[in-house]
């Protein structure tokens, strides 16, 4: 749900079809505002050092204290156990055309 619904059209206009759908699938689920976690990454030297769960702690705080859900979309199969660990559940499994399979991930409203 968004409060402009321009800001919606624009962004669905400008990304892959398979992330449109992810995106309009989390939109679906729920009946009140939600964020969106585009991308969240570490580089590689540094991975495995906590810096991940920090980032993902404060945006996940963040969003509890403003009362939304969170939604993100991955392509990688570790990633899918990773956010499960956070609260995240799938609320779709599926493959783009080429194939590449994905997972959209919900972590409901607390």
């Amino acid at each position: 749900m968004w409060a402009d619904p321009t800001i919606w059209e624009d962004l669905i206009a400008h990304v892959d079809p398979d992330e449109r759908d992810g995106l309009e699938l989390l939109d679906t689920t729920q009946s009140s505002a939600w964020r969106y976690i585009s991308v969240l990454a570490v580089d590689p030297d540094h991975q495995g050092t906590g810096i991940g769960a920090d980032l993902l702690n404060h945006t996940i705080a963040t969003a509890d204290h403003d009362h939304r859900a969170l939604g993100i979309m991955t392509e990688i199969p570790r990633t899918v156990r990773y956010y499960q660990r956070f609260g995240f559940h799938i609320i779709r499994e599926g493959s783009e055309s080429d194939p590449v399979r994905f997972w959209v991930l919900l972590r409901p409203t607390p």
